[in-house]
């Protein structure tokens, strides 16, 4: 691993992070998984150690010579407070009181605001534009961005077997025999394949000195179109076609907002509705042409992968979307 020795990896028991820890540990010295719950026995079996904590306190590992940071609360539910406290004061504590050679973050997409244009690095962003989990991955950034020997990679809408996020709302989007959307779904978004993410990692950690201080967008290098995703993973799923049923946006826009002032747990949020309904695609040429990112991986090759996992585990398991999923729906 381009001479780092040691990897310390955050949000073990997460989507990413399990991809991570699976990934990494057979091919470097020691991997430690950070996390706030217990670990799961299928982490431990993987080989790498585990360190119980929660970010925002001081307890910390000392040093590893990586740092992946994927931990961070993206709840939909979650208020200013949260977010602020786990994923700025987090990152920051992380950088603060662990010693590292590189220090890898992973933020998101969602620091951009809504536009028609693809996304690129350099864009002026106005945070007072982003929903409260974009500003906090934004002021993280910021603070990422202080520190020496840092790269921030900017995915969108991250995919793969073990994702307890993305699928899960999209596989809800069935009702009785069709597809019923909150909006028309022919926006185009870019998606990002959990293993062009760790292709893009890897590039970083063989390139620290031609990554540092950079902020990369990261994606499958293809623009989709949204209702063609949704309509080619339910065909697969069940070998025929589903008619896609749409609730007019202004409708659904004005029930979320509605659905705030109530004390229900719901799907239909501002957010998720910013995330389907409008256009968000990233422009790559940047990563592409500083690290030679080359995304081998789309939707389409990753499809009979993803739904042979989706039938294993079954589609209402993944719905109801248990917090041990990425260890626990083991293949």
């Amino acid at each position: 691993m381009n001479g780092f020795k040691s990897i310390l990896i955050t949000g073990a028991t997460g989507f990413v992070g399990a991809h991570l820890i699976r990934h990494f540990t057979p091919i470097s010295s020691h991997v430690i998984g950070l996390g706030r719950k217990a670990p799961p026995e299928k982490l431990l079996k993987t080989g790498a150690s585990y360190h119980l904590a929660d970010l925002r306190s001081n307890a910390l590992p000392q040093e590893a010579d990586i740092i992946i940071h994927s931990a961070g609360l993206a709840s939909e539910s979650a208020d200013w407070d949260a977010l602020y406290e786990n994923n700025v004061i987090g990152t920051k504590n992380l950088l603060e009181n662990v010693r590292y050679k590189l220090f890898i973050y992973i933020s998101s997409a969602s620091v951009y605001p809504i536009s028609d244009k693809p996304h690129r690095e350099d864009d002026l962003i106005q945070p007072k534009l982003l929903n409260d989990y974009g500003r906090s991955k934004y002021m993280a950034e910021e603070v990422v961005s202080k520190y020496p020997s840092t790269v921030i990679l900017r995915p969108r809408a991250i995919y793969g077997t073990h994702d307890r996020v993305l699928l899960p709302k999209i596989l809800g989007l069935k009702k009785g025999n069709s597809i019923l959307t909150p909006c028309d779904v022919s926006n185009t978004v870019s998606l990002t394949n959990i293993i062009n993410l760790i292709h893009a990692i890897e590039l970083c950690i063989k390139k620290p000195s031609i990554a540092e201080k950079q902020v990369f967008n990261v994606s499958d290098g293809m623009t989709y179109i949204l209702k063609d995703i949704i309509a080619k993973l339910f065909y697969r799923i069940y070998d025929h076609e589903l008619p896609i049923r749409t609730i007019p946006y202004r409708i659904s826009k004005s029930i979320s907002k509605l659905l705030t002032y109530l004390p229900i747990d719901t799907k239909l949020t501002k957010t998720s509705l910013n995330m389907i309904c409008h256009n968000h695609v990233l422009s790559i040429n940047k990563i592409r042409s500083v690290l030679s990112y080359s995304p081998d991986t789309n939707f389409e090759t990753y499809l009979p992968e993803l739904v042979e996992w989706i039938e294993e585990v079954s589609v209402d398991r993944i719905i109801r979307n248990p917090l041990g999923a990425p260890w626990e729906m083991d293949e």
